[in-house]
């Protein structure tokens, strides 16, 4: 099924909670892949969510991933700048719950 293969990844990030990774798929979709720790990247994940989108912001540092599922929404923002990598996750009800998290980059440094 080459409309899931990864064509580059976007976020890779995590907490004492969760993993989480956001790929842009071949055929330019992108996906949110989440492992509730103690899961690794290595075993089967917890939650799969397709079709999101991407919002770039009028900050030229700061881009939001959306991923609607059922009831809630997941809200993945990164905010980048020379010296540093800031993400949040937030997820949202319809009912108006909300949750958010701040998260770590777990991208390895580029040298």
């Amino acid at each position: 099924m080459d409309r899931y293969k990864t064509k580059r990844n976007l976020v890779l990030c995590g907490n004492q909670e969760f993993i989480i990774k956001i790929d842009e798929l071949h055929n330019r979709k992108l996906r949110y892949t989440c492992w509730k720790r103690p899961k690794t990247p290595m075993e089967a994940p917890d939650l799969i969510l397709l079709n999101g989108s991407m919002r770039e912001s009028m900050e030229p540092d700061k881009t939001e991933f959306v991923f609607p599922f059922g009831e809630w929404t997941y809200t993945l923002e990164k905010i980048e700048t020379s010296s540093t990598i800031h993400i949040y996750l937030e997820t949202s009800g319809i009912n108006g719950s909300n949750k958010a998290w701040k998260m770590n980059d777990l991208t390895q440094p580029r040298s």
